[in-house]
C-alpha cells in the first residue's frame, strides 16, 4: 500500500492511508475529506473501511454511517440491474443490503444466491442463518 501511495499520491491507495493517518490522529474532519476523495477516485469497498482498525476513532460518526450506506448503495444499484447475477454477485449484493440495514433485502438476496447453487452453497446457508437470526 505505502508504494502504491508513493507512486500514485493523487490515487484511492494514498486517500485511504491519509484518511488512517487522520483518524489516528483524531482529525476526524480531515479523515473523512480523505475517505470522501478516495471514494471519488473509485474505491468501492465499503466493508474494508467498516473492519479497518486505523479507522475505528469513526465508526458512530453519522459522516461514517452515511460514507457506507452510499458505497453499499452503488453495490446495491450495480447488482440489481444484473440479469444472470453469480452466487458471489449475490452475496456482495446481501452484504451491501446489510451495511444499509436492509434486513429483509438481504436475506432475499441470500435465498437467491443458494437457489442458485454453487461453490459457496454451505458458506451461503450459515449467513443466511446467521441474517434470520439478526433483530428486526
Amino acid at each position: 500500500l505505502a508504494d502504491s501511495a508513493a507512486h500514485y499520491p493523487g490515487g484511492r491507495t494514498a486517500s485511504i492511508l491519509e484518511a488512517k493517518r487522520a483518524a489516528l490522529a483524531g482529525d476526524s474532519d480531515a479523515a473523512f475529506a480523505a475517505l470522501r476523495r478516495a471514494w471519488e477516485r473509485g474505491f468501492n469497498r465499503f466493508e474494508q473501511i467498516q473492519s479497518d482498525p486505523g479507522l475505528a476513532s469513526l465508526r458512530g460518526d453519522p459522516r461514517f454511517d452515511a460514507l457506507v450506506n452510499e458505497i453499499a448503495g452503488w453495490w446495491v444499484k450495480k447488482l440489481s440491474d444484473r440479469e444472470h447475477p453469480t452466487q458471489m454477485e449475490l452475496r456482495t449484493l446481501a452484504i451491501s443490503h446489510l451495511a444499509r440495514r436492509e434486513r429483509a433485502e438481504a436475506i432475499t438476496a441470500l435465498e437467491r444466491a443458494i437457489a442458485a447453487e454453487g461453490p459457496l452453497d454451505a458458506q451461503l446457508r450459515e449467513e443466511l442463518a446467521q441474517v434470520r437470526q439478526m433483530p428486526r
